[in-house]
């Protein structure tokens, strides 16, 4: 029996195979990258690879991928386990595709960071000066809200606002029609709320600043030079990809981690494109090692050319926001990175979560040091973080420390506190459904809805795209339906003069008003 290794060196002289004999009856190692700088880096990196695997059995994780640079080249690549819980026998390996999600944030900023190298913008140029159809309803905010300030997460938004109107099939030029009723949580420039939503404005800036679709800008000005050939984005993209890594939801039942497959059909697939500069990119982690060298070398090609300017650099390096502070960290958000100041040095990092999938991706400039971790199953936070901290110890040459233990720990307790789910209220009785059908029109723009009534299912269309779900009873006027997953509450509402239905409302997930559906036939 034989294992294969490979060294792989992408920033300098190409691949060479070595073939290992394996002990008579041990399980032969996937295929991986091994190319330490020294017999102390071999003993480094051999500890991440069993604490990889160790890791990836604690948690249940269906599949992982790894990859480590280190002084200007990719040390370490590893895949573990299966791309999908339904076909187990196709398995993980350093070139499956992942969707990264949030960790895709750090590109736009290096976009434009080349934009003003270009002289065609500046992070201070207010956004109406390109996109003057952009407008908050703080009517202060959306005069001086610049470029800069769509990448910090200072708006005044709530956190998450907006993030699942694409589920619909509503496009980024939507975006135009809700911003005005997004209610503010706290005054411009004053605070941090995570919000997504920003990051598909950038998508549109982009397009007007260049001439070209976002996806083709980022693949052009920084897939190609950087030579990522195994990145992509938005829902095409990923469905090309024939070696990509399924979607599994991760649930804590009983006390154990069961990791369930995510069909295609309840996938926001819609959301994953609109939102591409915010979420929608998908990579592997080989891939990943080249951008990570990128931001290690302050804006160097593999040739030792510059594809962004020093300056510019260590702009989109600077953190901007305060975000959150403790008795040893503080962590302030800057260009799509979380930009950490501890006791243990400063440390760049950022998560992906959602779609099915967990990411982070994390860097140390001092230490000319960084990786990338993908797992194909949500909610698993812990065990991202486990491997991190466990990698920039063995780098400062910190004692061992089980953080994937403690992680999971941590989390088991936390789910051992929670109330079981009340029993269901008996529901009320839906109205005749008959009474429903119809056609509404939102009052903000959003377009129209029609309610109709299939046997004796009710459906609505709604959307740009058309899509018809069934609308399911839950209490009363109350109903919902699932769109790319997402499960939207529906309450139908009464003339008070006639009685008769004539509009319903739409919940959105994070308490936006985005109008009432009319009745106008």
């Amino acid at each position: 029996m034989t294992a294969v290794i490979k060294r792989f060196y992408p920033f300098s002289v190409g691949i060479v195979f070595v073939t290992l004999l394996a002990l008579l009856g041990a399980a032969p190692l996937q295929a991986q990258v091994f190319d330490p700088h020294d017999e102390a880096e071999a003993a480094i990196l051999n500890n991440v690879d069993r604490y990889f695997e160790q890791v990836h059995a604690d948690w249940h994780i269906p599949g992982m991928a790894i990859s480590i640079v280190k002084d200007g080249r990719l040390v370490y690549a590893r895949g573990i386990g299966v791309r999908d819980l339904d076909h187990p026998e196709i398995s993980v390996d350093e070139h499956t595709h992942f969707k990264i999600a949030s960790v895709s944030k750090a590109f736009t900023p290096v976009l434009i960071a080349r934009l003003v190298d270009e002289g065609k913008v500046e992070w201070n140029t207010r956004v109406r000066e390109i996109l003057p159809e952009f407008r908050l309803k703080d009517s202060v905010a959306s005069e001086l809200i610049t470029v800069k300030d769509l990448f910090q997460h200072c708006s005044g938004l709530k956190a998450g606002q907006g993030s699942y109107l694409p589920r619909l099939g509503y496009g980024r030029e939507a975006i135009f029609t809700v911003l005005p009723y997004l209610e503010p949580e706290y005054p411009f420039r004053s605070g941090y709320a995570y919000q997504t939503f920003f990051y598909a404005v950038n998508a549109l800036l982009v397009e007007r600043l260049t001439g070209q679709s976002w996806e083709e800008a980022i693949r052009t000005r920084i897939f190609e030079p950087l030579g990522m050939a195994e990145t992509t984005t938005g829902a095409e993209g990923l469905l090309a990809c024939e070696n990509r890594a399924q979607s599994h939801d991760a649930k804590v039942i009983e006390g154990h981690i069961v990791a369930t497959p995510i069909p295609y059909k309840d996938q926001p697939l819609n959301r994953l494109s609109v939102i591409s500069a915010s979420g929608g990119i998908i990579s592997t982690v080989t891939d990943m090692a080249k951008w990570l060298q990128f931001h290690l070398s302050e804006g160097l090609l593999p040739d030792s050319t510059r594809l962004v300017s020093l300056a510019q650099m260590r702009k989109v390096h600077r953190g901007e926001n305060p975000q959150s502070q403790n008795d040893s960290v503080v962590t302030v958000y800057g260009y799509g990175w979380h930009v950490e100041y501890g006791p243990k040095g400063k440390l760049y990092w950022h998560t992906g979560s959602g779609f099915g999938h967990t990411d982070i991706c994390f860097w140390r400039p001092d230490l000319q040091l960084g990786c990338m971790i993908s797992c194909n199953a949500d909610g698993l936070t812990g065990a991202r973080r486990a491997l991190m901290r466990r990698i920039i110890d063995l780098y400062l040459g910190h004692p061992d420390t089980d953080y994937s233990a403690r992680e999971l720990a941590a989390l088991l307790r936390t789910e051992a506190r929670k109330k079981p789910a009340e029993a269901p209220k008996e529901p009320k009785p839906a109205p005749d459904s008959q009474t429903l059908v119809g056609t509404y029109r939102n009052t903000i723009g959003l377009g129209d809805a029609v309610v109709t009534l299939e046997g004796d299912m009710l459906t609505i269309t709604l959307g740009p795209k058309g899509w018809t779900h069934p609308l399911e009873p839950v209490s009363g006027r109350k109903f919902r339906f699932k769109s790319e997953g997402h499960w939207f509450p529906v309450t139908f509402l009464r003339n008070k003069e006639s009685g008769k239905i004539d509009s319903f409302r739409l919940q959105f997930g994070h308490g936006e008003d985005f109008g009432t559906w009319t009745r106008i036939d």
